[in-house]
């Protein structure tokens, strides 16, 4: 089984590999997907906890890029189940 944490990391690597800035933020917001100024952002709270960390990101994170970043297969596995789960 893979770790939350574990997984928030692989698709915060997922976002930054694709040119989609993810920022680690403070603030009365659940986060989500943006542009600002031209450049695409993902804005996650850091006081929320991890469980919505992995929902913002995989509702941001199409799971087509997924093969555009090395993990293992574990993990990659792991990560394309949550973002079909969240997609659905």
């Amino acid at each position: 089984m893979v770790k939350d944490a574990t997984l928030v990391r692989a698709l915060e690597k997922v976002a930054t590999t694709l040119g989609v800035e993810v920022r680690w933020e403070r603030g009365a917001f659940q986060g989500g997907r943006c542009t600002l100024g031209g450049q695409d952002i993902i804005i996650l709270n850091r006081r929320l906890p991890t469980e919505t960390h992995l929902r913002v990101l995989a509702l941001a994170i199409d799971p087509a890029a997924l093969d555009s970043v090395p993990m293992r297969p574990a993990i990659r596995n792991a990560a394309r189940q949550l973002i079909e789960k969240m997609s659905a």
